[in-house]
């Protein structure tokens, strides 16, 4: 069963020239346009999903005080009065006051809104990218702009394998660790985190545990196979990015107090979680331009170690 799923996310790449096709032999520059084609739809897929997470406090707070008293059938698009007893910013700030100096007495609750409310967060440790995109429209864009640069990491394993023969046991554990991180992936997609807090926690989890299996069992590939030692370089650094990421996240909710820093403890969460992801998605874009990893197509170039 897992061999063909695993065969399935590999005809994925069909068209983009990582499997050969009958027109190989009948275009010249088949492989060259493939390649362009392959890079720029990864490279701008993952500058596009890069600069939604970092802008995601500016189109936060942009469309929902645009748009927060747009009329649905509903009512209004946003619907939580801010003189609600008990709703309080949670770094201190004035809710009141912040709301009034944008013209505004509602704020957008759970699943309101274009976006995740971002006058200020409203729940301990912080804005995060799981609050910012707390509403169907937010998470669409999301989805929409990683789906490309998730689903690439299929690349280099598939690459691996058909260039470089390693171990099969360290391949497949490897694509197991990577279906775990797509399920997981997918699961964050579909739990707000207004909504399912504690499955959204779990899923983050899984999902970093699984990708650090996988990226594991791939450096330790590279690292054997002389040819890829700069591959090895470029995912010893990205990992060491995640980590310090996570590290920063930790700290930033839950050791700098708003006494101390108000941006950090306001921010810092969703920016290093902004920079984790960035990291993770864009690993095939790093080892193809960083890594010299030449994407391949079988009777155009490349030769199997």
């Amino acid at each position: 069963m897992l061999t063909g799923l695993a065969n399935s996310f590999k005809s994925t790449f069909s068209y983009t020239g990582l499997r050969n096709d009958a027109e190989v032999g009948k275009k010249r520059n088949w492989g060259t346009c493939r390649r362009l084609e392959w890079i720029l739809l990864t490279v701008g897929y993952w500058l596009a999903f890069s600069a939604y997470l970092f802008l995601l406090p500016w189109l936060s707070d942009t469309f929902n005080s645009m748009f927060w008293d747009r009329s649905t059938w509903q009512g209004p698009l946003c619907q939580v009065s801010v003189f609600t007893p008990g709703l309080e910013c949670k770094n201190g700030d004035d809710l009141v006051e912040l709301a009034i100096s944008r013209n505004r007495t509602y704020i957008c609750g759970c699943g309101q809104g274009l976006f995740g409310e971002a006058l200020c967060p409203v729940v301990p440790g912080g804005f995060s990218v799981s609050f910012f995109i707390g509403s169907s429209t937010a998470t669409a864009i999301f989805t929409f702009l990683s789906f490309w640069p998730m689903l690439s990491l299929w690349w280099y394993l598939d690459w691996l394998e058909q260039f470089h023969n390693p171990p099969k046991d360290l391949l497949f554990r490897a694509f197991q660790a990577l279906c775990g991180v797509q399920v997981f992936y997918g699961l964050l997609c579909c739990t707000q985190v207004c909504f399912f807090p504690l499955m959204q926690s779990f899923c983050w989890v899984a999902f970093l545990l699984c990708w650090f299996t996988h990226i594991f069992y791939i450096a330790y590939m590279c690292y054997q196979i002389p040819g890829l030692r700069k591959a090895f370089h470029v995912i010893a650094t990205m990992v060491c990015i995640v980590v310090g990421a996570n590290a920063g996240m930790i700290i930033s909710s839950d050791f700098i107090k708003c006494t101390v820093s108000m941006h950090v403890c306001t921010y810092g969460y969703w920016f290093f979680q902004s920079i984790m992801l960035s990291a993770i998605s864009g690993m095939s874009c790093f080892l193809t331009v960083m890594a010299n990893m030449e994407f391949p197509v079988q009777g155009t170039g490349g030769t199997r170690e």
